[in-house]
């Protein structure tokens, strides 16, 4: 059960960059949703674009920190780990709730923080750890 845990929460991980990364491919179509917003003005709209992007880089690139290195250490045993991915999930969530549900990158999140949930505190996983200490 641990390296099922530990598959999905990496797998959330490379989601998360994947997604990331694919965001900067669809600039145009960022660029349409910040003018459409009337949020900025025309001239600010270019590095209204570069600040969004940038700043959803470094939040996936935060995620996929914490959740490799937690599912990680999890793997090694460590019990702290479990309480620390629910954590970063728990906040990923609120912050996938607050974006809106709208993507399918989002929903496919949410169904795999969710799965990796259940299973990193499976009484199987429970068990596994018990024994490693």
């Amino acid at each position: 059960m641990v390296r099922v845990a530990v598959g999905l929460w990496l797998g959330l991980a490379l989601l998360g960059l994947l997604s990331g990364g694919y965001l900067w491919l669809l600039r145009s179509e960022v660029r349409t949703a910040v003018i459409a917003r009337n949020v900025v003005r025309p001239e600010q709209v270019e590095d209204a674009v570069t600040s969004v992007l940038m700043s959803n880089t470094v939040v996936a690139l935060l995620f996929a920190a914490a959740y490799s290195g937690f599912a990680l250490a999890l793997r090694a045993g460590r019990r702290w780990a479990r309480v620390a991915l629910s954590a970063v999930a728990a906040l990923q969530l609120v912050l996938l709730v607050l974006s809106g549900l709208g993507s399918v990158a989002n929903l496919v999140s949410i169904v795999l923080v969710v799965a990796a949930l259940v299973v990193t505190w499976h009484g199987a996983t429970s068990r596994w750890l018990a024994e490693k200490a």
